[in-house]
């Protein structure tokens, strides 16, 4: 992942790095981090929610910038809209017009995308990136903690991801 680019995150890799509080690593693997109004409105319905508190200061510090929706009026929001929940389609829609690597995590999103020409990353990459420069001691600490929070993960992709991160 080289670090002068556009990441744009959708909802649940955006819970996730809040929950174990890892959004300084942004600035170490990219330039800007985008995430679509919707996204934000899904990640902050309660303020109690898990990881929304980390994801409002991560705002306030600007290591996520708020971008506008696309019209619903859109093409791409029209079509996305079918298959996908409505922060998908609008981080893939941006994404897209961007140019921007997409962070998402939902198989049907990530398929989605790849066939749309999207580069994508997850949840998994940012924290293996974090561990990578130092922000994370270890990675299989937080992978538990975002099991115990219902993420779903592989057994097989934790395993590599546990492996490439040297634990």
């Amino acid at each position: 992942m080289p670090a002068q680019q556009l990441i744009i995150a959708d909802s649940s890799p955006l819970i996730a790095l809040g929950i174990v509080e890892c959004f300084d690593v942004f600035p170490k693997v990219a330039d800007r981090v985008w995430i679509p109004e919707t996204v934000k409105s899904e990640c902050l319905v309660k303020s109690d929610a898990p990881g929304a508190a980390a994801i409002s200061k991560a705002i306030a510090r600007k290591l996520i910038q708020v971008q506008p929706d696309a019209p619903e009026t859109d093409p791409t929001i029209t079509l996305l809209g079918q298959c996908l929940d409505k922060g998908e389609a609008q981080a893939i829609c941006l994404a897209k017009q961007h140019s921007g690597l997409l962070l998402i995590d939902e198989k049907a999103g990530r398929k989605v995308a790849q066939q749309m020409g999207i580069s994508i990353t997850g949840s998994l990459a940012m924290l293996l990136k974090a561990k990578q420069k130092g922000l994370l001691t270890d990675i299989k600490p937080a992978i538990n903690t975002l099991r115990s929070y219902g993420y779903r993960y592989s057994n097989a992709l934790v395993d590599r991801v546990v492996a490439i991160s040297g634990e």
